[in-house]
């Protein structure tokens, strides 16, 4: 049982209000905590299928983890398919995601507080359809589909392209892995994916290098973290892009980036 009886009106008073202000004081500065998106997480048990998967999921988590050690923030990591993990940056259900690159609508809804890698988008396009494709538009020709992720952005041309009949000719992914199994499948003329996730993924596909060759650069751009403005406020944005500055390019950038094969220009 709490007894107010010892405090005067105007002690009870003011022991109220300085605990109304440190309420609203707590609110007003939560504790410094994100989700972070994190592409399909596989449960398959067939190992050496998903290692390139694996490996690029690992590569994210020390990225993010990197960001929290430099920031002192906790976080807890959301294993979704990239397009979903996308739509939920936008309504705030995800405070932050990797692998985004900035564009004219996505920064309606995203803070993009820093660039963790040079990302170079390319065509994948089957060896025996080389002399009939010598510049993108020459796509829209072909009878087969290139795969390509679903709201992924490859460039203002690309995105004109589309316009112009590009877009029947591409058939649209939830998942990274659901892209590579249509090369494995043989299911499509190509896919568009990043230079280095390619290769990673030639290391345990081998055989499809004999059917598949890396043919035109799409688009070459910064891959940022994006940050929901819609889940996080400026001043949380903006604690988090200062402490990347800090990080960004270090040995310890270097050194993650190394071990997994990826540029940081």
């Amino acid at each position: 049982m709490i007894v107010f009886n010892f405090l005067k009106p105007a002690g009870l008073v003011l022991c109220l209000t300085c605990i109304l202000l440190t309420s609203l004081s707590v609110r007003a500065d939560p504790p410094c905590h994100f989700s972070a998106g994190l592409n399909e997480q596989s449960n398959q048990t067939d190992h050496d299928h998903h290692t390139d998967i694996a490996s690029w999921q690992e590569l994210h988590q020390e990225l993010y983890l990197l960001l929290a050690r430099s920031s002192g923030c906790s976080l807890n990591f959301v294993f979704l398919p990239w397009s979903r993990a996308l739509q939920q940056l936008q309504s705030g259900e995800l405070d932050l995601l990797l692998t985004v690159s900035k564009n004219q609508d996505r920064q309606r809804y995203a803070d993009f507080i820093g660039i963790h890698y040079n990302e170079e988008a390319i065509l994948v396009l089957r060896r025996d359809l080389i002399f009939k494709v010598k510049q993108l538009q020459h796509l829209i020709a072909l009878e087969d589909q290139i795969g390509v992720m679903r709201f992924g952005y490859f460039g203002e041309a690309f995105e004109q392209l589309r316009t112009e009949g590009l877009e029947s000719r591409l058939l649209f992914v939830s998942t990274l892995q659901q892209k590579l199994d249509l090369l494995t499948h043989g299911r499509v003329a190509g896919i568009i994916e990043d230079r280095a996730q390619y290769r990673a993924w030639l290391k345990y596909q081998p055989e499809a290098d004999k059917i598949y060759k890396e043919h035109l650069l799409v688009h070459s751009n910064p891959a940022y973290f994006a940050a929901s403005i819609n889940s996080m406020n400026q001043q949380q944005r903006d604690h988090l892009r200062q402490s990347w500055a800090k990080v960004y390019g270090n040995a310890e950038h270097q050194t993650i980036l190394s071990k997994f094969g990826w540029p940081l220009h």
